[in-house]
């Protein structure tokens, strides 16, 4: 009896973690819990709407881009060399970012450019660390 009530809340706690981890964006394993850069891109500070031909080919980008990033990450855990690790990162932060661009309209471009002004960007600052 003791033995099923403890496996009981092992999988009452997997279930809670999968469930917060999903509402913060980051589905077991993909982002650090505030959404992918597409997602933010196009919703901070300013939302741009997107048609729903927009959305499926947004959503096909943000799939490719999580498994590219995937394959980084794992290359990244047996690499010395992390500052050219990040340098492919940001690379394929702008190709997607491009990709994302390229599917807008003129106005939501503008919308688009001025949410990625206003993104922190690392390194700026000379300390490489987050806006906080």
């Amino acid at each position: 009896m003791r033995k099923l009530a403890m496996v009981a809340l092992a999988v009452m706690t997997l279930g809670g973690t999968a469930s917060v981890a999903a509402a913060q964006g980051g589905a077991m394993g993909g982002g650090r819990g505030r959404g992918s850069m597409i997602d933010r891109l196009l919703t901070q500070p300013t939302a741009i709407t997107l048609t729903a031909d927009q959305q499926k080919k947004v959503d096909s980008l943000k799939a490719a881009e999580t498994e590219e990033m995937g394959k980084l990450r794992e290359e990244m855990q047996n690499s010395d060399d992390r500052q050219a690790m990040f340098g492919k990162m940001r690379d394929l932060n702008k190709k997607y970012q491009d990709a994302v661009r390229a599917l807008l309209t003129a106005d939501q471009q503008k919308t688009f450019d001025e949410n990625v002004a206003a993104m922190p960007q690392r390194g700026r600052r000379g300390g490489g660390g987050g806006g906080r």
